[in-house]
């Protein structure tokens, strides 16, 4: 049980860490394009 709860724990963490990095590409994304627009 407790390797199965420790599994679980790091299959959630890297689903977080990847939905955290996903905004912050995103966001990212959002200014570049904020400043290409501007640009133009």
């Amino acid at each position: 049980m407790p390797i199965l709860a420790y599994v679980n724990l790091n299959v959630v963490s890297k689903m977080q860490y990847s939905e955290v990095v996903k905004k912050k590409e995103g966001n990212l994304l959002q200014k570049s394009a904020v400043k290409i627009y501007r640009f133009l």
